[in-house]
């Protein structure tokens, strides 16, 4: 885990055409066991750098919660930790490329 943002995550929205995130929200937790309780994941979920799929009423949740403008409608949802190609000035669409 990164320990200068380990607190810090993104959804991210992805247009199914053409596989490119259009949508992000950045958010901070106080612990990430608050984020895990909120999305009634096992004790050890919410590690390093796993990427979660997530279904619209966990986004729903996710944003209610934190008081987040994104709205995804039918694109799919990750949820992503902080990683240092967030604080890029260019948007790098897979970490594959790294």
């Amino acid at each position: 885990m990164d320990s200068k943002f380990p607190n810090v995550f993104y959804l991210k929205a992805t247009d199914p055409a053409t596989a490119s995130i259009v949508l992000e929200a950045r958010f901070e937790v106080k612990d990430r066991s608050e984020l895990r309780l909120l999305l009634d994941m096992p004790d050890d979920e919410i590690s390093g750098h796993a990427i979660y799929d997530l279904e619209p009423i966990l986004v729903a949740k996710i944003v209610e919660a934190y008081g987040l403008s994104f709205e995804p409608g039918s694109m799919p949802v990750e949820l992503h930790p902080w990683h240092h190609t967030d604080d890029y000035p260019y948007k790098i669409h897979t970490r594959q490329a790294l």
